[in-house]
């Protein structure tokens, strides 16, 4: 062995030896945001707090400024905004076991209803969120989103897992209209990273695609991808992603792929022959969790809450509908409008903002947003498990 490569090695020696140390902190920096929880919970105190995090974050790049260290602002940024985030992810999930907000202490074990088979995005999100539920958890897979919902509304699972949007393709259209006549509520939700892959029985040039399995929204994420190199592959679409992935498997062309995830090829025989299609490397899906009971209310928690409403059918009115929320300061976070059937050129809207229901504010603003409403629910008020970080990735 050369002197240089002994060298390299006793510098990744020190290397492994720092991450090791790394690691270790962290650990220990987990363990004392469990205890801040504690002191939230106690003293009702809220889990953001940005201007500690802004003062944190500002404290340590002048220090690391002042002591001349090897390290740039931009780094330090991107690091404790992880850490941050991480950390009040975890006092969210200590407070909502802590304070029984989904109400499960008298279950043993969960169920959660979500779209397709084991391997599917559904199943991958299900899996997320039981994960904050520190419970047993039976998932069972069903064909469509209203077999979805109707596994919680007669009484088959607690939870049901349902995609909203996604970062590429924006909002999925039908998942709204379900939750306009669901008689469920909002209680969650998460994100998850959508990384589309061409999988087939053998490896082959992916020019020589002949047929194509997808659900419709793989495939308008992907869209791009798929005009540009397998223009004139037959596209086949199937209920959901895993049944392209079976469809593939029992295939008898050996030039046909289905669109799916890397992580659940495995499961059905295929291998990954192209990576990475999506129209953007960005590619996330965002997921609502719904069930019978709505969520506990508790002041420490971040909440997120979702409104149906038809405005009257005069001048202005949605507009006027807004005001309520800039005149208490209220966060809205996402405005969907959705046509009413039966009511040409009639929309409805889906709302969102941050609060909960229960806080006064939130309750005046509504008060007075009823008054230019001829309909108005509540979808759901929420704490999210999706951390600014992933918003903003």
């Amino acid at each position: 062995m050369s002197d240089s490569n002994r060298k390299l090695e006793l510098i990744r020696e020190d290397i492994n030896n720092i991450d090791q140390q790394l690691i270790d902190l962290l650990s220990k920096r987990r363990d004392l945001s469990a205890e801040v929880a504690q002191y939230k919970i106690k003293e009702c105190k809220p889990i953001k707090d940005f201007k500690r995090e802004h003062e944190l974050i500002t404290s340590l790049v002048n220090k690391a400024a002042n002591a001349k260290l090897n390290l740039n602002s931009e780094l330090l940024n991107s690091v404790y905004k992880s850490i941050i985030n991480d950390s009040c992810n975890y006092q969210q999930e200590i407070i909502i076991q802590e304070k029984n907000l989904f109400d499960l202490n008298s279950k043993k074990e969960i169920s959660i209803s979500y779209l397709g088979l084991p391997g599917s995005y559904s199943y991958v999100a299900s899996e997320k969120f039981a994960k904050h539920l520190n419970k047993e958890v039976k998932s069972t897979g069903y064909e469509t989103f209203n077999d979805v919902l109707n596994a919680v509304t007669f009484g088959n699972a607690d939870f049901a897992v349902l995609p909203l949007e996604n970062t590429t393709s924006g909002s999925i259209n039908e998942v709204y209209d379900l939750l306009a006549k669901a008689s469920l509520e909002i209680v969650a939700d998460i994100a998850i990273d959508i990384n589309h892959v061409y999988l087939a029985k053998e490896s082959f040039d992916e020019k020589e695609i002949e047929e194509i399995y997808t659900h419709v929204q793989p495939y308008e994420q992907s869209i791009i991808h798929i005009k540009e190199l397998q223009p004139n592959a037959k596209v086949n679409f199937t209920a959901t992603t895993t049944h392209a992935m079976l469809a593939v498997a029992n295939s008898t062309n050996k030039r046909a792929v289905a669109i799916g995830n890397s992580s659940s090829a495995s499961l059905y025989g295929l291998q990954v022959i192209s990576e990475s299609i999506a129209n953007s490397s960005n590619n996330q899906t965002r997921f609502v969790i719904l069930s019978k009971k709505e969520v506990k209310f508790a002041e420490s928690v971040s909440y997120k809450t979702m409104l149906q409403l038809i405005t009257n059918h005069s001048e202005g009115a949605l507009v006027n509908s807004l005001e309520p929320f800039k005149k208490y300061n209220i966060n809205l976070t996402k405005l969907e409008s959705r046509p009413i059937l039966g009511s040409p050129w009639r929309e409805m809207f889906f709302l969102e903002f941050e609060g909960h229901i229960e806080q006064i504010h939130v309750q005046q603003a509504l008060s007075e947003l009823e008054q230019h409403c001829r309909g108005l629910k509540v979808v759901g008020s929420f704490p999210s498990f999706i951390t600014v970080e992933e918003l903003f990735k």
